[in-house]
């Protein structure tokens, strides 16, 4: 196996363990802890991320065209514009699922809970709040009726919803008919449904999935940081680019003789020689970082 194929394999290992990750938050974000299928996710991500950070660290060998179609530098930009931003879409989606579960939520489910429509008896209070998902939402305080086994009961409860609730309009309510004690829930159906083991909301999907697209975007396509080689890969993709086998004969000092425009130039710096059977000796000038 060369390494070239090591690292795709990583790199495969690496993106399934995130999205074995954030499918199994986004489809189940309210479950009882503990969370096995995030532990197994997030473990299968790191350890593929640490054997790909191995062979980065390894870099390649042979020919820089031995071992697979991409160049080892784009290899390596890939790994690193990836791991510069990938990470936060699991923390995220992680995040998202550690603060789902709701205690009182689940004290109705094992009490045996309903989710029903009730009717808003009365507005009592309500205040638009501006928001970053969607374009914001209403907090409100209203009075409903809520059918018990013992007999409907008239409660108070703040509501969050899209549109400004209205007195006689339909809520969805989550309760255990049988025990009244443990109070009740009020929103929309899919809130409700998610705090006792449903899907996430869409904003939050959307989220999610417009994040995966502009990481893979920039993974393929970004540059974070000066690439020393870049001139290189240009010359390669000319077909311009040679290797030749050298001897490294010593190390000393000497005068830098590129041209004047150059950066440096006549300066005195480190250079390393080089020996080639073709070309004689070569100098190799170190530039300071």
């Amino acid at each position: 196996m060369t390494r070239f194929g090591s690292l795709t394999r990583c790199l495969a290992l690496l993106g399934l363990g995130m999205a074995g990750t954030i499918c199994a938050a986004l489809i189940q974000p309210a479950v009882r802890p503990p969370r096995w299928d995030l532990v197994v996710g997030l473990g299968v991500a790191v350890v593929a991320a640490a054997g790909g950070a191995v062979l980065l660290r390894r870099g390649p060998v042979g020919a820089p065209d031995s071992g697979g179609r991409y160049w080892w530098t784009e290899q390596r930009n890939a790994w690193v514009n990836f791991a510069t931003w990938a990470w936060m879409i699991p923390v995220f989606t992680v995040a998202y699922a550690a603060m789902a579960p709701t205690k009182d939520a689940w004290e109705l489910v094992d009490a045996g809970s309903a989710l029903r429509t009730v009717r808003i008896e009365k507005v009592l209070e309500t205040k638009y709040v501006s928001g970053q998902r969607a374009n914001g939402h209403y907090d409100s305080v209203v009075r409903v009726l809520v059918p018990f086994d013992e007999g409907a009961q008239v409660h108070q409860s703040s509501l969050t919803s899209k549109r400004e609730p209205r007195a006689g309009e339909e809520t969805y309510v989550l309760f255990a008919p049988s025990s009244p004690e443990l109070g009740f829930f009020l929103g929309s159906r899919q809130s409700l449904e998610e705090m006792t083991g449903g899907r996430a909301d869409f904003w939050t999907i959307a989220l999610v999935l417009i994040s995966l697209f502009a990481v893979s975007f920039l993974a393929l396509f970004g540059r974070w940081r000066s690439d020393p080689v870049l001139g290189l890969h240009r010359v390669r993709e000319q077909g311009r680019l040679h290797v030749l086998p050298v001897s490294v004969t010593g190390v000393d000092v000497g005068r830098d003789e590129r041209p004047k425009t150059s950066s440096g130039a006549g300066q005195l710096k480190p250079r390393v020689r080089l020996a080639n059977t073709e070309l004689g000796e070569l100098y190799l000038f170190l530039d300071q970082i």
